[in-house]
């Protein structure tokens, strides 16, 4: 990590401020945007204010949760998500442990910190319509 903050880094919060998009912040700095859908639909979406370097490149994850599984997800639904992947032109689906019986399926998109605010919004975008349609597709529901 070479940048975070519990108030959120300020970079995100006017590109956030600039595109009107409301948010709160979570205790430890990530913004939380909820947005809710034409069809009635919402999703729940987070940018880190913590920031990685990769490759001389500062970069940070904008992500969103499309289920929560209580036990290891099992391997049709695993399979789904990695052959998924090939069809997705930015991020990828990742399968977090919680604790040892509760695993999170979260879709997720590294960008540049810097990033300006149309590739924030395009990229946000993208994240949260990936990760709702999964979420409908695994359980029919709108829990995130």
């Amino acid at each position: 990590m070479i940048y975070g903050s519990h108030k959120g880094d300020s970079r995100v919060k006017i590109l956030l401020d600039e595109l009107k998009i409301n948010y709160s912040l979570t205790d430890n700095g990530r913004f939380r945007i909820l947005v809710t859908f034409d069809d009635g639909r919402s999703q729940l979406a987070f940018v880190d204010s913590n920031t990685y370097e990769f490759g001389g490149f500062e970069i940070r994850e904008v992500w969103s949760i499309a289920h929560l599984f209580r036990g290891i997800p099992d391997a049709s639904v695993m399979l789904r998500l990695l052959m998924h992947n090939e069809s997705v032109k930015i991020g990828s689906w990742r399968i977090i442990e919680r604790d040892p019986q509760e695993f999170l399926v979260v879709f997720a998109a590294a960008i540049a910190a810097d990033t300006d605010a149309y590739s924030l919004q395009r990229v946000l975008r993208a994240v949260l319509e990936t990760a709702d349609a999964m979420e409908q597709e695994l359980n029919g529901q709108d829990e995130f």
